[in-house]
């Protein structure tokens, strides 16, 4: 019996190590951001190849940019809280033409 008790507090003290030690190491946890890119329709014009400089260690990303030509609209219609709002805009090199409400 007594040895029973004397493994369980082992067990308790080894257990909340544990436990603390975790809590340690995920205090110096950095969060890891995430994001995207996505690009349809056509491309006009020639593309230039770009070296994005990567300062976080990871070496440098090749990007392609091509001439920005885009034609998008969006809406929101919200009638308990009051909003409607729009936007619709169209680009064609550096000439932006856009309609927003």
């Amino acid at each position: 019996m007594r040895i029973m008790r004397l493994i369980c507090q082992i067990a308790a003290v080894v257990c909340a190590l544990v436990v603390s030690c975790g809590a340690y190491v995920a205090q110096d946890h950095h969060p890891v951001g995430y994001s995207y890119a996505k690009f349809s329709g056509p491309v006009s014009g020639p593309e230039h190849e770009v070296l994005v400089k990567d300062d976080h260690g990871h070496g440098h990303k090749v990007d392609y940019i091509a001439k920005p030509d885009y034609h998008f609209a969006y809406g929101v219609e919200d009638p308990k809280s009051h909003v409607s709002q729009s936007r619709k805009e169209t680009r064609h090199g550096d000439a932006v033409h856009g309609e927003y409400t």
